[in-house]
């Protein structure tokens, strides 16, 4: 049986970074891994990321040397479920926004003292 890889090292991992951008193109960007699996005795190791269009890239770590594969069609069910992560962050920060914007509207104004009412009177 033939050894599967191990989780790589920071040096192999951006090795295979810029294996995945050569394989995506300059227009692509990378939005997040959406699988990984290392040193399994029965199945291959391999990592797969999803780009910002929708396709994903499928990089096999047993090879040598790494391939990487990107798919013909974007992913449906992952690219919605990012989609859907974004605009439920968007909401959130928007909620936050609004509410530290009602505190500040909401914020009791200073109490005048005694010499500032005397002098109005």
């Amino acid at each position: 049986m033939t050894k599967h890889a191990e989780k790589p090292t920071p040096q192999k991992q951006r090795a295979i970074d810029e294996a995945i951008r050569k394989a995506i193109g300059t227009n692509r960007a990378i939005a997040k891994m959406i699988g990984r699996r290392y040193g399994n005795e029965k199945w291959g190791s391999y990592q797969q990321y999803l780009t910002e269009d929708g396709f994903t890239a499928f990089v096999n770590l047993d090879a040598d040397p790494i391939t990487v594969k990107v798919s013909d069609k974007p992913n449906a069910m992952h690219f919605a479920r990012y989609k859907h992560s974004l605009e439920q962050a968007e909401k959130r920060l928007a909620k936050r926004a609004a509410k530290e914007e009602a505190e500040v509207k909401a914020e009791p104004k200073a109490k005048a003292t005694k010499k500032v009412k005397a002098a109005k009177a």
